[in-house]
């Protein structure tokens, strides 16, 4: 599924064949398509472009461009067609200082204006920055924006305009710019932003990919810009596409399905079991507390799922990945009994190799004897370390045992190696752990290690 958040299909590049266009992105994937306002008679055709189609959208605003022009009546016009059902947002509103086609003072009043709007009717809204991005954050500071908040449209900023603007609560959107030869800056901030705050667009007639520059852009061409940043992020363009899409549903309210728990999620080329949403441990920096998404799936479980239920998730999905991971927002060896039953099923039905990601309690949870019982059924083992002082893992990862915890996590580790193929143990990137003192605990234990990113989960 694919949503081009921004795009102006009333243009005059389209009038020869604009049905065509919205039917062809539909073929080609596309579920929503969000038609952009930018003065009274382009609010006007887009709210009947998504009268007319079920699955556009559209919204209301005034580009600052177009603000020098603009009347009482336009403003009536605008603020009625903000509370039109298919409008989602307000905008195209914002500074644009590079232009200066509108007075600097009539821009600033105007987008204050529709900041307003924006937070009374609590619709999100979308934002036009070029040469000004100061300012405007300044204006979004000191006005705010609705609880929805919003989207910087065609981010053209450095990281820390990046950071500025999600500390606003805005998403940014990335369309044919990222792929021009010449925009290494944006590509190498797109590998540091989280997928979370993405969103795709064309603005589309405007705007084409690189190996389309010099046409007119529009929906299909997006998939050049897909693939760039599932290369850039180590994603594949499903995932990249769903999370956007999950992205799009929660920002604008456009009526797209979204799963309210997931039990079997691919994420790149492996299928991620998710079979509890207990834990043993409360980990400050954990995602569970901080988003109810991961990678575009809703993982909180209403239910603990039987293994009944979990194998119908599977379905036929294994044959298409490499490997099942035990791994959602739960520690998966609390359930130790299901866990075994569904990697039994795994190993035998689909011969794939089957790995768990766990905080490594199994001793506090299970007797040692039953260690044995993964072997043959669990290939590898990722193990949630965080730091190699006991001390300060009783204080960043809150266990909800007594006692030395890492201790015994170390004792399972060392165990796990001599029955399970492969044994890694990993911890984030915070600033008050001491990533070589793990890695030098690895290499003393002879398993691997990794150092994990924080706020990178998936």
């Amino acid at each position: 599924m694919l949503v081009d958040t921004h795009i102006h299909l009333d243009l005059k590049e389209f009038k020869a064949d604009r049905q065509d266009v919205i039917e062809r992105s539909f073929k080609e994937g596309f579920v929503r398509l969000i038609n952009v306002g930018l003065n009274p008679q382009s609010i006007a055709a887009s709210k009947k472009l998504a009268e007319d189609n079920e699955q556009v959208y559209f919204t209301s605003g005034f580009h600052p461009h177009d603000v020098k022009n603009i009347t009482a009546a336009d403003w009536h016009f605008l603020e009625v067609a903000a509370e039109h059902p298919k409008a989602v947002a307000v905008g195209e509103t914002g500074l644009d200082f590079y232009r200066n086609i509108s007075p600097r003072e009539l821009q600033i009043s105007a987008f204050r204006r529709q900041l307003e709007l924006a937070k009374k009717l609590n619709k999100p809204v979308v934002i036009h920055s070029r040469d000004a991005m100061a300012d405007t954050l300044k204006i979004i500071r000191e006005i705010g924006l609705s609880e929805r908040g919003g989207v910087m449209h065609c981010f053209s900023g450095n990281y820390d305009d990046f950071l500025a603007c999600a500390a606003q609560g805005l998403h940014i959107s990335l369309g044919g710019p990222l792929t021009y030869r010449r925009n290494d800056e944006l590509r190498e901030i797109v590998k540091k932003i989280p997928l979370d705050a993405l969103l795709l667009e064309t603005d589309a007639p405007y705007l084409a990919p690189q190996s389309k520059r010099g046409r007119r852009n529009e929906p299909v061409f997006l998939s050049e810009v897909v693939a760039l940043i599932a290369e850039l992020k180590g994603l594949s363009e499903a995932d990249v596409k769903r999370i956007t899409t999950t992205n799009a549903e929660k920002l604008f309210s456009l009526g797209i399905n979204i799963p309210s728990e997931t039990i079997a999620y691919p994420i790149r080329n492996s299928l991620y079991l998710n079979i509890t949403s207990k834990c043993t441990n409360s980990c400050f920096f954990c995602v569970r507390f901080q988003k109810d998404l991961l990678k575009g799936y809703n993982l909180f479980l209403e239910h603990e799922p039987t293994v009944e239920e979990i194998i119908r998730a599977l379905g036929d999905l294994p044959s298409q990945y490499k490997e099942v991971v035990f791994c959602g927002y739960g520690e998966p060896t609390v359930r130790l009994d299901e866990l075994l039953e569904v990697a039994r099923y795994v190993k035998e039905r689909f011969k794939k190799p089957v790995r768990i990601n766990t905080n490594g309690h199994f001793y506090l949870l299970h007797d040692k004897k039953r260690l044995k019982e993964l072997q043959g059924l669990i290939d590898s083992l990722s193990i949630s370390f965080n730091t190699a002082d006991s001390e300060q893992y009783r204080k960043i990862c809150l266990p909800r045992f007594e006692g030395d915890v890492l201790q015994s996590v170390i004792e399972f580790s060392k165990d796990a190696k001599e029955i399970i193929p492969q044994v890694t143990i990993t911890a984030l990137n915070l600033p008050e752990v001491d990533l070589k003192a793990v890695a030098t605990l690895a290499r003393e234990l002879k398993v691997h290690f990794r150092r994990r990113k924080i706020n990178e989960a998936g």
